[in-house]
């Protein structure tokens, strides 16, 4: 008997140790958790007390590029470099002093646009010149459509943080001319902030979709939230619903895809009609601080991924607002931008300092990668390359294609 024992123990232990090393197949619900290796790491310059980096890094032919913030208390700058993406060899280094964070940016061919709330800057990529600046105070937060940037722009004409009107506009990137295209006036006692246009091309018609901030001047917060469809091709409204949020959101960028409009708000999130601004379905987490302020959300193959500021990440259907799974702890409490890679979903997280790797298809967390400080991530679906900025240098790192 005691030989029969030891015999089934070691089927055993041959048993697991053959699953160990089981390579596993896309349908296999357990991913391999093979560690990210770093491939190099640039210390960038002329840092005296480093910031975040707010923004992701852009890719383009051979070059990563990536911005901070460096200040003291007499002295501030912002810096955009680039280097080598495959050997971290800088190659170029724009400087702007003066008190500027860039929150956004949007890049189409050799043009980046960068976004500080007070000023635009175009960059050509190429050769890291300076193309054009604007001065301008309003969202911090830009989009675009191919050479055409759309942001907005608000106004105040009296004394006091508040503005009188908010417009919206768009300007080329490649000679910084602009046009206003459409403008609201403060009324009442909320005071407008128009955000984060998105362009949408309907048949021969171009609309806009655009959210209005409406902040009351006596209280501050909560304010509210209007959303607008305005046709361009008409310089008529389409639709707009009134206080479709009562709290006030800041940076969620509303997205047209696959025949729908998705919209992020401070607590829910929106799926509606493009064409009447009818509500197909609408999702709130259950847990408590669920807010979502930084508008967290990635689009992929009919699935929204989505991380309100709670422990919990969850995939929705596109389609119906489903809950495909939830995940508790898995990208922690302040998580950043998303990247998919080779079935994996990559974010980084503020809250504590990693970069987090889950199966899209299940939710499970697949490994974590602990880090200096995480800023947001761009991957090069090329040859698997992660790139994100710590406090100091800009990472590369490789990422399994298993």
């Amino acid at each position: 008997m005691k030989n029969i024992k030891i015999l089934l123990c070691g089927l055993i232990v041959i048993q697991l140790s053959c699953r160990t090393n089981t390579k596993h197949t896309d349908s296999d619900p357990t991913p391999d958790p093979v560690f990210p290796q770093r491939v190099w790491s640039a210390v960038t310059p002329a840092i005296i007390k480093p910031g975040l980096s707010f923004t992701a890094p852009i890719l383009y032919k051979n070059l990563v590029v990536v911005d901070q913030e460096s200040s003291d208390t007499t002295f501030s700058h912002q810096y955009v470099w680039a280097y080598d993406r495959l050997t971290g060899e800088k190659k170029w280094q724009v400087d702007y002093p003066g008190a500027v964070t860039f929150s956004d940016v949007y890049h189409n061919e050799n043009v980046a646009v960068y976004s500080s709330g007070v000023m635009l800057s175009a960059i050509d990529l190429d050769s890291g010149q300076k193309i054009w600046s604007i001065q301008k105070t309003g969202s911090v937060y830009v989009n675009g459509y191919e050479n055409t940037l759309l942001h907005t722009v608000d106004y105040n004409s009296a004394a006091g943080p508040w503005s009188d009107s908010s417009g919206v506009f768009l300007t080329d990137i490649r000679n910084g001319h602009s046009r206003k295209v459409f403008t609201i006036k403060r009324t009442g006692n909320f005071c407008p902030g128009l955000a984060i246009p998105t362009m949408w091309l309907n048949g021969t018609d171009t609309v806009l979709f655009f959210q209005n901030r409406g902040i009351y001047d006596a209280k501050g917060f909560p304010g509210r939230v209007d959303l607008y469809a305005y046709n361009l091709s008409k310089s008529q409204i389409e639709w707009k619903i009134d206080s479709i949020e009562d709290v006030s959101s800041l940076v969620s960028k509303t997205t047209h895809l696959n025949g729908k409009l998705y919209f992020c708000g401070m607590r829910n999130v929106y799926c509606l009609s493009p064409q009447n601004g009818q509500i197909i379905w609408k999702w709130r987490s259950n847990e408590q601080n669920a807010s979502m302020p930084t508008g967290n959300w990635y689009f992929s193959d009919n699935k929204i991924f989505v991380k309100p500021l709670c422990g919990v990440a969850y995939a929705l259907n596109a389609d119906s607002g489903q809950v495909l799974w939830s995940v508790r702890q898995s990208f922690g409490t302040n998580a950043l931008n998303m990247s998919i890679y080779k079935g994996k979903l990559y974010q980084a997280n503020w809250g504590d300092a990693t970069i987090n790797i889950v199966d899209v298809n299940s939710g499970l967390e697949v490994n974590k990668l602990k880090v200096d400080s995480a800023n947001p991530i761009s991957i090069d679906p090329r040859n698997g390359y992660l790139y994100f900025h710590d406090y100091v240098k800009l990472n590369c790192f490789k990422l399994s294609s298993e």
